[in-house]
């Protein structure tokens, strides 16, 4: 017993050497279960990436950036209409060897795209990079307005960039980038503060043809001096 104790111990110390909260965020994994037979066979399953909450989000150890790293897939984002078949409709691809559902706009007015992360999930002391992970259908149409993509601080400041997708490349995946922030130098696995990322046009024209994949929060990679 008392052996099993020190070993669980030990195992947890472990994961936080290589990410913040892992206790907290690893309990959730969907598709497998994450091991630690040694610290470095736990280093390379954190870098490869561990699906959370049935496949709607990966997790992954950022190297470079030493941090906590997700991709949030469609299915872990409130959507507006994503349930009405005239507006939305779910596709499968595949992304990182796995099938994983991600949303197409058929056509849709009102443009709205939100989703909530815990601050424990992110690691502390990090500058973190929000990027939006989308495809325009060669039909694509309506897009000649700026699409806002937002992000909100846990203390109410909102910062949005505004961008038109009418010249953006066709049948192709691109990436905005949203904004950067930076996590506190200390906070507890326990805390409830959230920052909400969002894309968003309310204006009351028609769009169509528009693929979203994921919003990506990875650390932003330190400068390399020359």
């Amino acid at each position: 017993m008392v052996s099993s104790e020190l070993e669980a111990r030990e195992n947890s110390e472990t994961k936080e050497k290589y990410g913040h909260c892992l206790s907290y965020i690893l309990p959730t994994t969907g598709d497998h279960e994450v091991h630690w037979p040694s610290p470095s066979e736990l280093y390379k399953q954190l870098c490869d990436g561990t699906s959370l909450n049935n496949g709607s989000k990966i997790y992954w150890f950022h190297r470079k950036g030493r941090g906590n790293a997700y991709f949030i897939f469609p299915k872990a984002i409130s959507i507006a209409w994503i349930n009405e078949c005239q507006y939305w409709r779910w596709i499968s691809i595949e992304i990182f060897g796995k099938k994983i559902d991600v949303a197409e706009l058929v056509k849709v007015r009102w443009l709205d795209v939100r989703v909530r992360i815990k601050e424990y999930m992110l690691s502390a002391g990090v500058t973190y990079e929000l990027l939006c992970h989308l495809l325009l259908k060669s039909c694509a149409s309506g897009w000649h307005e700026p699409i806002n993509f937002g992000l909100t601080l846990p203390n109410g400041t909102k910062f949005v960039n505004s961008e038109s997708l009418e010249c953006k490349p066709r049948d192709v995946w691109f990436t905005i980038k949203v904004e950067e922030f930076k996590i506190g130098d200390k906070h507890g696995c326990l805390n409830a503060k959230e920052y909400e990322f969002s894309m968003y046009n309310h204006n009351q024209h028609w769009k169509s043809g528009l693929i979203f994949k994921s919003f990506e929060i990875r650390p932003k990679q330190p400068c390399c001096k020359s």
